[in-house]
């Protein structure tokens, strides 16, 4: 089953927000002052287990983050004590070829445009309060 993986840097959040994809959608995205979106997402994945993966090598972390809520629809997991740890662009380079090894998943531009992006806005981001990581399954 497919994850739309979503991250979110928020100085507030509500659970009950962010589970209904509706009162998400109409309370954290919007386009902030500088003109960027307010989430990253458009990844999606194929287990919770390239989910975990992901973790493991966006934040070079081997501990999964703490599960903040689950419904087998939606799970949203607080990485806040990761952030700090994002990768840098040259180590999504060097890193890149044992991503695609070890996922299985194929060497194109969305896929290497995706984790670039994730980095991007997670580095942008980093004073935030909080960030979430918020799965969705199709």
């Amino acid at each position: 089953m497919k994850c739309d993986v979503t991250f979110l840097a928020t100085d507030f959040f509500n659970i009950d927000l962010i589970k209904n994809e509706d009162n998400f959608i109409e309370h954290f995205v919007f386009t902030d002052k500088d003109g960027y979106l307010s989430i990253e997402s458009g990844g999606f994945l194929n287990s919770l287990k390239e989910v975990k993966l992901l973790v493991d090598f966006l934040f070079e972390n081997s501990h999964f983050p703490l599960e903040l809520y689950n419904d087998l629809k939606t799970i949203i997991f607080d990485i806040t004590g990761l952030k700090n740890n994002i990768i840098t662009v040259e180590k999504l380079d060097a890193g890149y070829p044992g991503w695609l090894e070890e996922t299985k998943r194929e060497n194109t531009m969305s896929e290497y445009g995706m984790l670039i992006c994730y980095i991007g806005y997670i580095q942008k981001n980093i004073a935030k309060k909080r960030l979430l990581l918020i799965i969705r399954y199709e």
